[in-house]
């Protein structure tokens, strides 16, 4: 079983999967500008939105944008604060009254993707270059 996992690409898949998330999260964060700026079916929603909703909103789209740019670079800072955006995102899920602004509605695939996440930093780091 060691040598099966010493071979798997886990820092290769998590390269991937980092510029992966850096995509959707970027579009995330734009979807968040969306809501702040009004454009198309989003014209009133964040005037109407509750003063917490509104807070939320504005956070990720400056935490959500960041982490895109941290994400596509490969920086740790980019993914601890990925991390944090995720965190934040299934606390705030169920504690602010706007919460269907989100385009992911299940809290759950944040953590699953946060999960997978640090499966693959721990396969790749444990496994580096093949070697056990």
């Amino acid at each position: 079983m060691q040598a099966a996992l010493a071979r798997f690409p886990f820092e290769k898949i998590r390269v991937i999967f980092m510029r992966v998330m850096a995509a959707v999260w970027m579009a995330e964060g734009l979807f968040a500008w969306a809501i702040i700026l009004g454009i198309g079916s989003y014209a009133t929603v964040y005037e109407s939105s509750s003063l917490q909703a509104r807070l939320a909103i504005s956070g990720f789209a400056l935490f959500n944008l960041v982490a895109a740019v941290g994400l596509w670079m490969l920086a740790s800072w980019g993914a601890v604060i990925w991390l944090i955006t995720i965190v934040m995102a299934i606390i705030l899920d169920g504690t602010v009254a706007d919460s269907n602004l989100d385009p992911i509605e299940w809290p759950w695939v944040y953590g699953a993707l946060g999960f997978l996440y640090l499966i693959l930093l721990a396969g790749s780091r444990r496994f580096k270059d093949g070697q056990s």
